[in-house]
């Protein structure tokens, strides 16, 4: 393969340096299999591409996050998870099905802490939701839902207090009297 500059200089595109790496990488693994006493190398489930595409997930999970905290990657990780337990290809996208197995299952997975999940071999693996996980579930989405709630209901009223800042009666009567708030939402309120 001839690859030429508009100068009319020749080059090597990175395409097949990297290529030619590839293969190399591939020959020293093959080395140290054999050494161990394999046989076989199935190159075709050697592919980074599955380890991208999970990155990227985690980056588009929920929003576009670049920097994730330890504690927010380990939740898109287990969101994802969790999502792929329950169905392992997105719609539409560019996969080909590999008949490949899970490593663990998902109770272990969701029942696990740090370090302590035990990788399970089954070729079937169950995947049912228990009620308990269920509820557990329904917390979490009733607490976001008020978080959002608050949220919206704290942007609109700031942009409303805003636009009526002339008037000290109509913020009276919008914000109200303040002992009767639970969780202290009113003091994000700043006009």
């Amino acid at each position: 393969m001839k690859s030429f500059k508009s100068n009319g200089r020749k080059f090597v595109p990175p395409c097949v340096k990297n290529w030619i790496h590839t293969l190399k990488g591939f020959r020293y693994l093959w080395t140290i299999l054999q050494e161990e006493g394999l046989n076989l190398l199935c190159s075709r489930k050697i592919n980074q591409d599955p380890v991208e595409n999970f990155f990227c997930r985690i980056r588009n999970h929920g929003a576009w996050v670049v920097n994730p905290t330890c504690q927010s990657f380990i939740n898109s990780v287990k969101t994802l998870m969790i999502n792929d337990f329950v169905g392992v290809h997105s719609l539409g996208a560019n996969c080909q099905d590999d008949d490949a197995v899970l490593m663990d299952n998902l109770k272990n997975f969701i029942g696990s802490r740090e370090g302590s999940s035990k990788l399970n071999f089954e070729a079937n693996i169950d995947v049912s939701f228990s009620n308990k996980i269920m509820s557990e579930f329904s917390h979490v989405t009733s607490i976001l839902r008020k978080n959002i709630e608050v949220y919206i209901a704290l942007y609109v009223t700031k942009k409303v207090l805003k636009a009526i800042s002339k008037c000290q009666q109509c913020k009276i009567d919008l914000v109200g009297d303040h002992d009767h708030y639970s969780g202290g939402e009113s003091t994000a309120i700043k006009t």
